[in-house]
């Protein structure tokens, strides 16, 4: 039997359920019931998410201005909604960043294809189709 729950489901609208204390200090579950989870599942959306490698031409002097055009393309793409979660990696791990995009994944390809990073080398990318609940964002 898998270990990943079965999220197939569909593209919903509406606020996604209020899940603050899902775990207990003890690592216990709280009141998330079954039927809590199944209604929960309903509101999750599909989105696109981009993971972000070093290129082939990472190292080249001359794609540090593509990383910064691909930088003002990101928040660009944030601005007009269409790029909801824009992660850069800081550590020393293969993956460079990770954007979850608000368009399906042949949508999300053409605008990979156009990024100048991408087109330089400086970056390479890997997408996949994930579901999310639509509002989750990052603490302030």
């Amino acid at each position: 039997m898998s270990s990943k729950l079965n999220l197939a489901c569909p593209s919903v609208g509406g606020s996604a359920a209020n899940l603050k204390g899902l775990v207990s200090l003890k690592g216990q579950m709280s009141s998330i019931t079954d039927d809590y989870l199944r209604e929960a599942i309903k509101e999750m959306k599909q989105y696109t998410l981009v993971v972000f490698r070093r290129g082939p031409r990472a190292d080249e002097p001359d794609v540090d201005g593509k990383i910064w055009e691909h930088g003002k393309r990101n928040l660009e793409l944030r601005k007009n909604g269409i790029a909801n979660l824009i992660i850069v990696l800081r550590d020393e791990w293969e993956i460079e960043g990770l954007d979850v995009f608000n368009a399906s994944v042949d949508e999300t390809r053409r605008i990979m294809e156009e990024d100048p990073a991408i087109m330089a080398g400086a970056l390479t990318y890997e997408i996949h189709p994930v579901v999310s609940f639509p509002g989750d964002s990052l603490s302030a």
